[in-house]
C-alpha cells in the first residue's frame, strides 16, 4: 500500500513539474527513516519505472539524506508496529522521534515542498 501511494504521489509530481519538456532532474526526493522501507520503495520505483526513475528523484534513508536538499521532499513516516500499539504501549511506537536531530534532517530537507505519508494506526508521534 505505501509503496503505491508513495509512487502515485511521485508520478502526479513529476507530471505537474515537468511543464514544457523541462524536467524536474534532480529535484525530488524520497526519504524514510527505515533502510528497509528505502530498499522496498526503490524495487518497486524499479519495477514500475526502470532505472530512470534515479534521473528525476533520489531515494534514501533520513541518515543518508543529510547535509542534501531537494525542491520537493516526500518523506514516508510509514511504521507499523501492532505489537507496541496492542499492548498500549506509547514508548518508541515511532523510533526515529526518539532522537529529535533526526526528525529535524527529515522535515528540514526540502527547499519549498514537503509531503508526509504516514498511518493512522501509527499517530501516536511523542517527542
Amino acid at each position: 500500500m505505501l509503496y503505491s501511494v508513495c509512487s502515485t504521489i511521485l508520478d502526479a509530481l513529476f507530471k505537474k513539474l515537468n511543464v514544457g519538456g523541462q524536467t524536474m532532474k534532480h529535484k525530488l526526493g524520497l526519504i524514510s527513516p527505515y533502510k528497509k522501507q528505502v530498499n522496498m520503495l526503490n524495487e518497486n520505483l524499479r519495477e514500475k519505472h526502470g532505472m530512470r526513475y534515479r534521473d528525476w528523484v533520489a531515494v534514501n534513508t533520513v541518515d543518508a539524506f543529510q547535509g542534501q536538499e531537494k525542491d520537493v521532499i516526500l518523506f514516508s513516516a510509514v511504521r507499523s508496529n501492532q505489537d507496541l500499539a496492542k499492548s498500549g504501549s506509547d514508548k518508541n511506537l515511532i523510533g526515529f522521534l526518539s532522537d529529535v536531530r533526526r526528525l529535524n534532517v527529515a522535515i528540514t530537507r526540502p527547499r519549498f515542498v514537503l509531503i508526509i505519508v504516514g498511518m493512522e494506526r501509527s499517530s501516536k508521534w511523542k517527542i
